[in-house]
């Protein structure tokens, strides 16, 4: 697909300046000698010509300029290839789903509530907690009572139906509670060690990037944690932690080790309703522009942090526990697609909500006729939601130790 062919800058020098700074994350050539020039936001195609001839490249997909300013179709992509269609692919970290997605109401257990199986057996979950979908499409879930990180992979011929769960990284009565994977590394939030360990993707060179292993903080202590529950990892690397019992969200750096210092952008450390408090919260979620959305569990509301504000706004929830579309009922986690919709896993309903950007009411999308018996379409006590490439939504549920998938049923548009 190409997009906007408008002629790259001619002068020499201004490209030569604007590989050095900008990138590109990596480089390749077809078969006609065309090379393909990868950037985080953009592709530059430079047909075959000499090697003087720097005039001829072109934006082929990417972002187009109006009069409103830069439209970007990817932002800080994380991977950008090709196929043997001749289609150019770029992962996006913001996830755009149309507002008309309608999902199965039929779940798919993924993995885990395996009648027959013994409990030693990897296909069986003990205390499913945090889950992440990685850009190449695998399932990673904190699997706590096992002390280890499951691992499902997507095969070429079926995705998701053939899986291989394993642990990745071995854990000793750590209590794995979340886990965030980017291009590059794997973040563990143990929550019984009382920090977060970074690690490459094939498992090796851990390190603890937050925390001070087995030592507990007060919520005034920035150098440690207590019992955190989830994470988040921003474009640039600096993790963010929600440090739940101490009422606050902390952001590391991305060159933080153990026993650094972090900034609190949330909180204040004391437990209360306020704008500028916070009441335990779990799940996490940060956008493009750094703003952050806090799933405020003990106040069942919903609160985004704008950059460097020292209050909230409650945009989901009314502050007080319920079953209505109006209300929340101690709310475990959060994502935000590019239209500002939020996606709440409302633990205490067993339910999962889509809410509209400046809405006093969600609608349900999952499990939204969960009568508390344990069925193999509902939830038993959900914790953290994660989507696809394909935009298919995948639930931990904790209380019944399984993943569950709820398949797109109809969508007007494209993710």
């Amino acid at each position: 697909m190409l997009f906007n062919t408008s002629k790259l800058m001619k002068s020499e020098d201004a490209l030569q300046l604007f590989i050095a700074t900008i990138g590109p994350i990596s480089v390749a050539i077809d078969a006609s000698q065309d090379s393909f020039q990868f950037y985080r936001s953009v592709v530059y195609n430079e047909p075959a010509c000499l090697s003087t001839e720097l005039d001829h490249g072109v934006l082929a997909v990417g972002y187009d300029t109006t009069s409103s300013g830069d439209y970007y179709i990817i932002k800080s992509s994380w991977g950008t290839t090709w196929d043997m269609e001749g289609y150019i692919w770029m992962s996006r970290r913001e996830f755009n789903i149309s507002p008309s997605t309608v999902w199965a109401k039929e779940a798919t257990t993924i993995i885990g509530f395996n009648i027959g199986l013994p409990m030693s057996s990897p296909l069986v979950l003990m205390g499913s907690r945090g889950i992440h979908i990685s850009n190449d499409n695998n399932l990673y879930i904190a699997d706590q009572i096992k002390n280890r990180i499951a691992l499902v992979l997507e095969k070429p011929t079926s995705i998701l139906s053939i899986f291989l769960a394993k642990p990745i990284f071995s854990l000793s009565s750590t209590m794995p509670i979340d886990v965030f994977v980017t291009e590059k590394y794997i973040y563990i939030l143990e929550q019984n060690r009382f920090h977060v360990v970074k690690l490459l993707k094939d498992g090796t060179n851990p390190v603890i990037t937050a925390g001070v292993t087995d030592q507990r903080g007060s919520h005034d202590d920035l150098s440690r944690i207590t019992r955190a529950f989830s994470i988040f990892v921003d474009s640039k690397e600096n993790l963010y932690v929600s440090d739940t019992t101490n009422n606050r969200v902390i952001r590391f750096s991305s060159n933080s080790s153990s026993g650094m210092p972090g900034l609190i952008i949330a909180g204040n450390g004391i437990f209360g309703s306020d704008a500028s408090q916070l009441a335990h919260p779990y799940g996490i979620f940060i956008d493009e522009t750094e703003t952050l959305y806090v799933a405020d569990s003990s106040n069942h509301r919903i609160q985004r942090w704008s950059k460097g504000a020292s209050s909230a706004v409650t945009v989901a929830g009314t502050g007080h526990y319920g079953a209505s579309l109006s209300q929340l009922n101690v709310p475990r986690d959060i994502m935000v697609d590019s239209n500002k919709y939020m996606y709440i896993v409302d633990h205490g309903n067993r339910r999962i909500l889509r809410w509209p950007p400046n809405s006093e009411f969600g609608e349900c999308i999952a499990s939204c006729t969960n009568n508390g018996v344990l069925g193999a379409n509902d939830l038993k006590g959900p914790t953290s939601l994660a989507f696809d490439k394909y935009g298919s939504l995948y639930i931990s549920d904790e209380n019944s130790n399984r993943v569950q998938k709820y398949e797109i049923l109809y969508s007007s548009g494209e993710l």
